[in-house]
């Protein structure tokens, strides 16, 4: 789309990504066209991406990190697109702090992009695949990957139980690696383990 289209095209949704209190980037989605344009004000940067499918993080499973009551101030559901995900041509490319394209694990397929707020205004996001469920550290733009039997129990019917809350697993994961001290590294995140989950 021509940036003269883009002048005069029907902005369907409008999406204030979230991190820490701040808006990182602002997601205008021209749904007709299957184009996002995305800006940011302050760094005056703008991107424009066409995709074939759009995904604005929600709270599918409806899970919270503020389930205790002394937490309720906080808002326990995530904001519809506090962070987006879009797929164009098998890759996915998540809009969040960072903005970074990354590919799901060979034989793999995408269930649901979901997300969480956390603490500090901060979206806990994750993709469930078939196989994998795929975190983001948004920090460092890397996707940490752990299989989804790992995170998910067995329901009567011989499916995932998708409302657990993953990265439950992933924090029993990084308590493992600790303890066992062992340096050792995940699909495309060898410097986000060696820095945070060993301490180098």
């Amino acid at each position: 789309m021509s940036s003269l289209t883009r002048q005069t095209a029907a902005i369907t949704n409008t999406y204030n990504i979230h991190w820490n209190g701040g808006i990182p980037y602002v997601v205008h989605d021209f749904s007709e066209e299957k184009e996002l344009h995305v800006v940011n004000d302050e760094l005056k940067l703008s991107h424009h991406f066409e995709y074939d499918q759009f995904y604005p993080g929600e709270d599918t499973y409806h899970l919270s990190y503020y389930s205790d009551p002394m937490f309720a101030a906080f808002p326990h559901v995530a904001p519809i697109g506090s962070t987006c995900l879009f797929v164009k041509d098998d890759q996915y490319t998540l809009i969040g702090k960072k903005i970074f394209t990354f590919s799901l694990q060979p034989g793999d397929s995408f269930v649901a992009f979901c997300n969480v707020m956390g603490n500090s205004d901060v979206p806990y996001s994750y993709i469930i695949g078939k196989q994998y469920v795929y975190f983001f550290t948004a920090d460092r733009g890397n996707v940490v990957t752990l299989p989804a039997n790992r995170c998910f129990e067995i329901n009567d019917k011989g499916e995932f139980d998708y409302h657990k809350d993953p990265y439950t697993a992933l924090y029993e994961e990084d308590v493992e690696y600790k303890v066992a001290g062992v340096r050792r590294s995940r699909t495309l995140c060898k410097a986000w383990y060696r820095s945070v989950i060993q301490g180098l």
